[in-house]
C-alpha cells in the first residue's frame, strides 16, 4: 500500500482545498442580496449603481447610492470606503474600526425584510426605494474576481500538496506545501470579502482580515524556508524554524495591536519577507555557481526567478504602494494570479530539471489525483446543484470521467511525451547494436550521431572534450557531454527536444546507460573477433602439424589397407581439429606406441632410417587431452620437418619421464641450420606456442655443431602429473598467448 501513499496524501490535501472552496462559496452566498453592482464614480467620492437586477431591478442605473436603512430606521451612510476591495489599504486601526462598524450596520440593515435605499439621481435629485432582499446571494452573481482568487488558492494548495505528497519527510517539500496552504488561506479569505455585494458583518472581517494576513505571511515563511534549504542548506537548519517563529510573533503583535501602526503591522512584514527572499535566491545562485552545480543553477534560474517574478510583482504592485500610502496599481483580486507564475515555474522545473529529484512519474500521480478530485466535485455538483439522486449522479460522474477526462489525460500525456523528446534506452537497443557491429569508423560515427539525434533530438551534435569519463551536463543543462567510446570520439549535444528544453539528470542517466551498452557491445565484438582469430590460428596450427604428416604417410604407404587406415585416421583428426575436441585422457605408454608405429612407417616410406628405441616403461602416466594432443602435434611436426627440410638420412626419437616431466628428444643428421642467420618457420613457431601454453619448454639447436652435417636437435620438456588429468585448457592458452 505504500505505493499509493502519495496519492492518498494528495487526495487528502485536495479535499482540504475543496473544503476551503466550498466554505468560501457558502459564506459568500449566505448573505442577503439586493441585486446591485456598484462602483466609484470618476471622482472617486461617490458610489454609483452600475447594474441592477433581482430585487433592485427597477432602480435606474448610474444612480448614486448614499445610504442604506433597515426596518429599525437607522440609516447607514454609504461612501467610497464602503466598497473598498481590501481593508488593508486603510491608514490606521481607528479607520479600520470605523469601516468594520459601518459594514456591520449595513449588514444588519440588509437582513431586514424591507431595506430602504437612499439614492441620488443626476442633478442631485434624491429619492428612496424600498426593496425586499433575497436571503441568499445567487452563486451566479459571484463575480469573476471571486472565482479567480478561489482558483489561485486551490491551485497553490494542490501543487504544494502534489510535491509534498511525493516526499513528505523532506523539509524543502514541506515548506513548499506551507506556501500552498498560505496562498489558499490568503486568496480564499480575500475572495469572500473583496467581492461582497455591499457589506459583511463585522465578525466576518474580524476573522477574514487576519486570516488573509496569516495566509500571506505563511506563504512568505514557506518560501523563505524553502530557499533556506533548497537547493543547498543556507545556515543552520534551525534558522528556518526561527524565521517561522518570528513571523508568528509578528502576527500576534498585529492582531493584538501591540504593534500600534496599522501599515507597519500589516504591510511591512510582507515587503520585508520579499526582500529576504530576494537575498536568499541570490545566495543560492552564488553557491551553485561557486560549486559549479549546473543542475541547481538551471533549476534556480527557472524556479527561483519565477518565484521572484510572481511574488515580487504582487508585492510591487499591491503591497509597496499601500506601504507608501498610495493606491494599489492593480486589483488585488486579479493580482493573485501573479502567484501562479511561481507554481508554473515549479511545474516546468520538475519537468525539465527534475527539481526536488522528482521524475516524470510524478505527473502521473498528479493526473490520477486530479481525476479523483474531479469525480468527487462532479458528483457533489450533480447532487447538490441539480438535486439528482445519489446513484444517477455517481453514474453520470463516472461516465464523464471515463469518456472525457481519461482520454484527455491520455492525449496530454502523449503530447507531453513528444514535448520531452525522450524515450527509453531499451527502445534503441537494436540501433546501439548496429553501431557497435559497424566496422567502418566513419560509418560507425555517422550511425552513432543518428542514434543520439533520434533519442535526444538535440539542435546540434559536435565533438566534445575527451577529458570526461562519464556523461555530464554543461552550460547549466544547455549541453550534454558523452565520453569517448573507442574508436568513437566524445560527443557534445546542445539543446534537447529540438531546442524546447534543457538537458536534465534523466538525460544524463539515459546517456550513461547508452554509453555503457555501446561500450559493452564493442568490447564483445572485439572479444569475438579476437576469439575467432585465435580459433583460426589454432585450426591452422593443428592442420599444419598433424594433417600434413598423416597425408604424407598415406601417400608413401605401399600397403593399400594401411593407406586406408591412415586416411581414416586423418579424417578423424580433421573432425577433432574443427570441433576443438579431444578424446579422454590417454596412457603415455599407449600414446607413444601408437605414434612410434605411425611415424616410423612414414619415415621408412620416405627412405629415412629410424632410431626409436622402446625406452623405459612409460605406462601408468595418464595424460590430459591437451598434453596428449600437444605431444602428437609436436612429434608429427618434428618428423615432417626432418622429411621435408633437413635432408637427413636418419632420425632418432627418445622419451623419458623425470620428476613429473616428460622429455622428448628428436634428432636428425641433416644439413642443420645457422642459429645466427636462419629464421624458424611456421612449424617451429606452432610448436613453441603449444609447449608454452602447457607451461613447458622447447629448445632447437644443432645436433653436432661444427661438423659438415650438424643436423638438428629438438628438446621438448612438458610438466606431467602421474595418475592425474589436467583439464585447465583455457588458462593455459591465455598464458601462452
Amino acid at each position: 500500500m505504500r505505493v499509493f501513499a502519495p496519492v492518498r496524501i494528495f487526495l487528502a490535501v485536495g479535499l482540504f482545498g475543496l473544503a476551503l472552496v466550498v466554505a468560501a462559496v457558502v459564506l459568500a452566498t449566505r448573505q442577503p442580496w439586493l441585486g446591485l453592482d456598484l462602483r466609484l464614480d470618476d471622482t472617486g467620492q461617490a458610489v454609483l449603481i452600475e447594474k441592477s437586477e433581482g430585487p433592485a431591478v427597477l432602480i435606474s442605473e448610474w444612480y448614486r447610492l448614499e445610504g442604506v436603512e433597515g426596518e429599525d430606521g437607522v440609516r447607514v451612510p454609504v461612501g467610497p470606503t464602503t466598497i473598498i476591495e481590501e481593508p488593508d489599504q486603510l491608514s490606521d486601526f481607528d479607520t479600520l474600526d470605523r469601516f468594520r462598524a459601518e459594514q456591520d450596520g449595513i449588514a444588519r440593515a440588509m437582513r431586514s425584510d424591507l431595506v430602504t435605499l437612499h439614492l441620488a439621481a443626476p442633478g442631485d435629485v434624491t429619492r428612496e426605494v424600498t426593496v425586499t432582499p433575497r436571503p441568499h446571494r445567487p452563486i451566479s452573481d459571484l463575480p469573476a474576481m471571486f472565482w479567480v482568487q478561489v482558483f489561485v488558492g486551490l491551485s497553490g494548495i494542490l501543487i504544494g500538496g502534489w510535491i509534498w505528497s511525493l516526499a513528505p519527510g523532506r523539509r524543502p517539500q514541506a515548506f513548499l506545501m506551507l506556501t500552498g496552504v498560505g496562498l489558499a488561506l490568503s486568496s480564499t479569505a480575500a475572495a469572500i470579502y473583496s467581492t461582497r455585494e455591499l457589506a459583511l458583518p463585522a465578525s466576518y472581517f474580524q476573522v477574514l482580515g487576519p486570516l488573509n494576513l496569516t495566509g500571506s505571511l505563511t506563504f512568505g515563511a514557506g518560501v523563505i524556508g524553502l530557499f533556506l534549504s533548497y537547493p543547498a542548506q543556507i545556515g543552520p537548519r534551525w534558522l528556518a524554524l526561527v524565521q517561522v517563529g518570528v513571523i508568528a510573533a509578528w502576527l500576534v503583535g498585529a492582531f493584538t495591536r501591540v504593534i500600534p501602526d496599522y501599515t507597519f503591522a500589516y504591510q511591512l512584514p510582507i515587503a520585508t519577507a520579499m526582500l529576504v527572499l530576494v537575498l536568499l535566491v541570490a545566495l543560492q545562485f552564488r553557491r551553485a555557481r561557486k560549486a559549479k552545480d549546473l543542475p541547481a543553477r538551471a533549476a534556480l534560474r527557472l524556479f527561483g526567478l519565477s518565484v521572484l517574478i510572481g511574488a515580487g510583482s504582487f508585492v510591487g504592485l499591491v503591497t509597496v504602494p499601500q506601504l507608501l500610502g498610495l493606491e494599489a496599481q492593480v486589483s488585488q483580486g486579479y493580482a493573485f494570479t501573479l502567484f501562479l507564475i511561481c507554481y508554473l515555474g515549479l511545474a516546468l522545473a520538475v519537468r525539465r530539471h527534475r527539481i526536488f529529484n522528482l521524475d516524470q512519474w510524478a505527473f502521473r500521480i498528479l493526473f490520477f489525483a486530479v481525476g479523483a478530485l474531479f469525480l468527487v466535485c462532479l458528483d457533489a455538483a450533480l447532487i447538490y446543484g441539480l438535486s439528482l439522486e445519489r446513484a444517477p449522479a455517481l453514474g453520470i460522474a463516472l461516465f464523464t470521467v471515463a469518456f472525457f477526462y481519461l482520454p484527455f489525460r491520455e492525449a496530454v500525456s502523449r503530447r507531453f511525451a513528444r514535448w520531452r523528446g525522450q524515450t527509453t534506452v531499451e527502445a534503441f537497443f537494436r540501433d546501439v547494436s548496429t553501431v557497435a557491429l559497424t566496422k567502418d569508423p566513419q560509418e560507425q560515427a555517422l550511425r552513432w550521431d543518428e542514434l543520439l539525434q533520434a533519442m535526444f533530438q538535440p539542435l546540434f551534435i559536435e565533438t566534445g572534450p575527451n577529458v570526461t569519463e562519464h556523461a555530464e551536463l554543461a552550460g547549466e543543462g544547455v549541453f550534454l557531454v558523452l565520453p569517448a567510446v573507442a574508436p568513437l570520439p566524445s560527443r557534445q549535444l546542445k539543446w534537447a527536444a529540438g531546442g524546447r528544453r534543457l538537458f536534465s539528470d534523466s538525460d544524463v542517466q539515459k546517456a550513461e546507460e547508452l554509453v555503457d551498452i555501446l561500450s559493452q557491445l564493442i568490447e564483445s565484438r572485439k572479444a569475438y573477433e579476437t576469439g575467432a582469430a585465435e580459433e583460426r590460428s589454432r585450426i591452422a596450427r593443428d592442420i599444419h602439424d598433424n594433417i600434413g604428416i598423416q597425408l604424407l604417410g598415406a601417400l608413401h604407404s605401399q600397403d593399400p589397407k594401411r593407406k586406408d587406415v591412415l586416411i581414416r585416421e586423418t579424417l578423424a583428426d580433421l573432425r577433432e581439429i574443427i570441433d576443438n575436441q579431444t578424446g579422454p585422457g590417454l596412457d603415455l605408454g599407449n600414446l607413444i606406441a601408437d605414434l612410434r608405429l605411425e611415424l616410423s612407417e612414414v619415415l621408412e616410406a620416405a627412405g629415412l632410417l629410424v632410431n626409436w628405441p622402446l625406452g623405459a616403461n612409460l605406462t601408468g602416466y595418464n595424460l590430459s587431452p591437451r598434453i596428449a594432443h600437444a605431444l602428437r602435434s609436436v612429434l608429427r611436426e618434428c618428423v615432417n620437418n626432418a622429411i621435408r627440410h633437413a635432408g637427413a638420412r636418419e632420425v632418432g626419437v627418445g622419451f623419458d619421464v623425470q620428476k613429473g616431466h616428460v622429455r622428448i628428444t628428436v634428432t636428425d643428421d641433416g644439413r642443420g641450420f645457422d642459429p645466427n642467420a636462419d629464421v624458424f618457420g611456421q612449424g617451429v613457431q606452432n610448436m613453441l606456442v603449444r609447449v608454452s601454453a602447457l607451461g613447458g619448454h622447447l629448445k632447437v639447436s644443432p645436433a653436432a655443431p661444427g661438423t659438415e652435417r650438424p643436423g638438428t636437435h629438438i628438446l621438448v620438456d612438458l610438466p606431467l602429473m602421474r595418475g592425474a588429468i589436467d583439464d585447465d585448457d583455457d588458462g593455459m592458452m591465455e598464458a601462452a598467448q
